[in-house]
């Protein structure tokens, strides 16, 4: 499912919500704020003695372990400046907000009341599961060593870079980007645009 798909969906929820227009509004001034759903699933993570590792940072995109299920062969995908994820094992997707209702087991009204009440700083028209929810959600977020991660995912990235490079010299650009993406455990676009930088 893409992006346009999943923001689709989410608004026709929002659309039968109790108080459309309030949640439309909260719904958009969330998407359009600076909140990091990255470091809101380290913190849900944290929170949850979850040892879920941001395994490689690729443009935009975070390639992490999935939170909900164990796997860790088929990587969590975070795309941090649209606020959306997706994972290729489980095959859930959605956004920020969808990410709070699916962990927490609760509705899309209640994870954007919580969102919303961060961007506010007033928590006090939450109910005390959301207070709970909203303590685990934020313990972390502003945490040095979640900037450490990215620090590692970025170098890790680094080195696979290399590691393309080296793998295309020794093989005089002829293998197909595919069998060099399987070969090294990437993805096909990450290996083509290597070869294009590389030319």
């Amino acid at each position: 499912m893409n992006i346009c798909e999943i923001e689709e969906d989410e608004l026709l929820d929002i659309k039968f919500s109790e108080d459309p227009d309030k949640y439309f509004k909260y719904y958009h001034e969330i998407m359009n704020s600076n909140l990091s759903i990255l470091r809101i699933y380290y913190s849900i993570c944290e929170s949850n003695n979850l040892k879920k590792k941001i395994k490689a940072r690729i443009n935009n995109n975070y390639y992490c372990d999935c939170a909900f299920h164990r796997a860790d062969d088929l990587p969590f995908r975070i795309v941090d400046e649209k606020k959306f994820w997706g994972c290729y094992g489980c095959g859930y997707s959605g956004s920020i907000i969808t990410l709070i209702s699916k962990f927490y087991d609760i509705s899309i009204e209640e994870s954007l009341e919580l969102l919303y009440s961060y961007l506010t700083n007033e928590i006090a028209e939450l109910n005390e599961k959301q207070i709970d929810i909203f303590k685990e959600m934020f313990q972390y977020y502003n945490s040095p060593s979640i900037d450490k991660l990215f620090l590692e995912s970025q170098r890790k990235t680094e080195l696979l870079d290399e590691r393309i490079k080296r793998y295309i010299k020794t093989n005089n650009f002829c293998l197909e980007e595919e069998k060099i993406a399987d070969r090294l455990c990437c993805s096909k676009k990450h290996v083509k645009k290597i070869i294009h930088k590389s030319l």
